[in-house]
């Protein structure tokens, strides 16, 4: 083969790589970055450009502007030079929101460590553009989200519905998300085979995919003189709390006239459906559109 053709290959497969989705990873641990990136590259077709520092994320993320998926371990240190423990954190902090800048397109899967103070995971937890938060690194998961992601609305999110009794608001819900906004079949738990599992197995098996979380506080039971949900929504509201974070934004409750809302769960986004599902179509897509276009 002349040098010409190895030339002209050499073009197309690095056109054919710049048309790759590309993820930032940015990890100061270059063996396990390393093994990440090679099963996103091989296994997902990605395009992986890892920074190792602080100041080598600013560089590639001003290099490839157009990247819409961060992978980021929060403890880093600015440079190659030593730094104290307490000097990584600032330095993954700051990054974090100067990514609300630099890529404000992008969606970041945070890895961090369970060290870290209520007031700091809080910290990250505000910002709407993370789609996950924990410890470790799940390599599906993230080649799902990243692919969703770049999908322009090809993929479909799951979408887990909690519910109690009311089963029209539950099945106009459905309903509007799988035909109307044509974002794919929801999670209804007990739609799920069971498959000799306990509620509590299912709930875990199920719950572990979901992106985002519905939550339908219809007034079911009567108790101590009012009405409320039933005791299942409000223990799987609060075992999505402590698996996403409450200021994740990632659960969403859809609240009827006449449910009492615990005062604990103040602070999550509730929208109103007193006048049926279709009535907030409005806002639930609002809230929808700050995970998918």
């Amino acid at each position: 083969m002349s040098d010409s053709s190895h030339q002209n290959d050499s073009i197309n497969n690095t056109q054919k790589n710049w048309k790759k989705p590309g993820i930032l990873f940015v990890e100061d641990d270059v063996m396990l970055a390393e093994s990440v990136s090679r099963s996103l590259r091989v296994f997902g077709g990605f395009n992986v450009y890892h920074a190792k520092t602080v100041n080598e994320a600013y560089l590639l993320a001003e290099r490839y502007p157009t990247t819409r998926f961060v992978i980021l371990d929060i403890g880093l240190p600015y440079d190659d030079k030593e730094t104290s423990i307490g000097d990584y954190e600032i330095a993954g902090f700051s990054l974090l929101r100067d990514f609300q800048t630099l890529l404000p397109k992008a969606r970041i899967y945070i890895k961090s460590a369970p060290r870290f103070s209520d007031d700091k995971i809080n910290f990250m937890k505000n910002f709407k553009n993370i789609v996950r938060y924990g410890s470790g690194y799940n390599v599906d998961d993230i080649m799902l989200k990243a692919k969703i992601v770049y999908s322009d609305g090809e993929m479909k999110p799951f979408i887990f519905i909690v519910h109690g009794h009311n089963h029209d608001a539950k099945n106009e819900l459905v309903r509007l998300l799988r035909d109307e906004l044509n974002i794919g079949e929801p999670i209804v738990l007990q739609n799920e085979p069971n498959k000799g599992e306990a509620v509590i197995e299912k709930l875990e098996k199920y719950g572990e995919k979901a992106d985002l979380v519905f939550a339908l506080l219809t007034p079911d039971d009567y108790a101590s003189g009012s009405m409320r949900a039933r005791q299942n929504v409000i223990f799987e509201i609060g075992y999505f709390c402590g698996f996403f974070g409450r200021k994740s934004g990632r659960i969403i409750l859809l609240h009827k006239a006449g449910a009492e809302i615990p005062s604990d769960m103040g602070g999550l986004l509730t929208i109103n459906i007193t006048n049926g599902v279709s009535a907030a179509k409005e806002d639930i897509i609002r809230e929808l559109s700050g995970w998918w276009a």
